[in-house]
């Protein structure tokens, strides 16, 4: 249930970053950022469970925020 949830929280917030750039409210690097965490949560590295960035989308001025599961280990 818990991955669920997650999965669910990953397609909102790529959505709500997607319809916040389509309004032409984004810029490049915070398109560049929220891409760079789509890759990370297609690594294999990122789906060991540990600890994984679920989502990431523009929040206004050039800020994005990311969606993480917490870890034990920080380094991660």
């Amino acid at each position: 249930m818990e991955d669920n949830f997650f999965s669910i929280i990953q397609n909102l917030v790529l959505l709500c970053h997607c319809s916040y750039s389509a309004c032409g409210l984004g810029s490049d690097g915070t398109d560049r950022l929220v891409q760079l965490v789509q890759e990370m949560q297609h690594r294999k590295i990122s789906k060991s469970g540990d600890g994984s960035l679920y989502g990431a989308k523009n929040t206004g001025g050039g800020t994005v925020c990311v969606i993480r599961k917490n870890c034990l280990r920080s380094t991660e």
